[in-house]
Parts: C-alpha cells; sequence; structure tokens
C-alpha cells in the first residue's frame, strides 16, 4: 500500500502503555517523526492509543485506530465553537468529552474594561494550556 508517506509498513498491533521504540544515538541522529497516538518520555516511545502501529519510508511512526471522540492533549492548537458565557469566561466545544474554559483575559492586548465579547456560535482558535484527565481543558 502506498500513500502521502510512501510506502506504509506495520509493526504490530499496541495496546496503550506499551513501549513501542527505545531511542538510541542513532536514532537521534535521523529524523523520526511520531504520529498521533505515539508519546515520548525522556529515552522512550509509548502508545497511548490502542491499534496497528505503522511506519512509513519517511521514519513517521503512527498508530492506526477508529477514535469518534477527540482527547485533548496539552500544547494542540484546536479550534472551538463558543458555547456561553459564564461570569469572566467562555464555554468552548472542542468536540472532547467536556468542554473546555476559556478566560476573557486570555486575549492578547486586552484589559480588563476593553473585553472581547463574543456570541454563541462564533469560531475560536486557541492553543490548550492545561489538558489533564481530572480538569475541563
Amino acid at each position: 500500500m502506498s500513500g502521502r508517506g510512501g510506502r506504509i509498513e506495520t509493526l504490530g498491533v499496541v495496546l496503550p502503555g506499551d513501549k513501542v521504540l527505545q531511542l538510541d544515538s542513532e536514532d537521534c541522529m535521523k529524523e523520526i517523526f511520531l504520529g498521533p497516538g505515539l508519546r515520548r518520555h525522556e529515552n522512550n516511545v509509548y502508545a497511548t492509543r490502542s491499534g496497528p502501529l505503522k511506519k512509513t519510508t519517511q521514519n513517521i511512526y503512527y498508530i492506526d485506530n477508529y477514535q469518534r471522540r477527540y482527547i485533548p492533549l496539552k500544547g494542540q492548537f484546536v479550534v472551538g465553537i463558543v458555547y456561553k458565557k459564564k461570569g469572566d469566561n467562555y464555554i468552548i466545544d472542542i468536540g472532547g468529552s467536556e468542554y473546555a474554559l476559556l478566560s476573557l483575559l486570555c486575549f492578547e492586548n486586552a484589559p480588563k474594561k476593553a473585553r472581547k465579547e463574543m456570541r454563541p456560535g462564533e469560531l475560536v482558535f486557541g492553543q490548550l494550556l492545561v489538558a489533564e484527565r481530572d480538569m475541563e481543558p
């Protein structure tokens, strides 16, 4: 099978928490790209989703799985829809299991008097600063 990344090779089936790769000094010299479902911790790469582990000829590793719900991760850029305003915060739907919270003071160059007013249904582009299991993003 060939696609955008060249020939795709299946390396086996992994479960969340499985160690997928151990990076040596040789691996650090060549570029390795981690796609969806993989997370690097120190010199090891772990699976965060279950499914077949795939590798392309361009050293792109990813886990191919079908997922209906978005799982927010810290540092990701997201597009959300304003759901409603609650006090000094906006409730934003980013497609995850919980709504995200956006403070009025998060906007650049926005003093308290010149607040950005948004209505439900407007789109917002931002980066997730907090994305933990027990907290809303």
